[in-house]
């Protein structure tokens, strides 16, 4: 008897998904990022220049994928 593979069942089971409101969702997930980021290198001016570091690469890329979330809803007719 054939068994179904775990992949083919995985397949069946995923729920369809609305292009536009699941851009619309990463985009919002990046604008929090970056202004968390943004909060997080407020509280550490003058302190851990390490740190701050760190914090200002993590930004820089929620930034961008701000950036392409935004060109991702241009795309899809936003």
């Amino acid at each position: 008897m054939d068994r179904p593979s775990r992949h083919s069942s995985r397949v069946k089971e995923r729920p369809e998904v609305d292009p536009m409101g699941a851009a619309e969702a990463v985009q919002r997930d990046f604008e929090d990022l970056v202004a968390m980021f943004d909060r997080q290198l407020d509280n550490l001016k003058g302190k851990d220049s390490g740190a701050r570091l760190h914090v200002a690469k993590a930004k820089a890329a929620a930034e961008r994928g701000l950036q392409l979330s935004r060109a991702l809803l241009d795309t899809l007719g936003r």
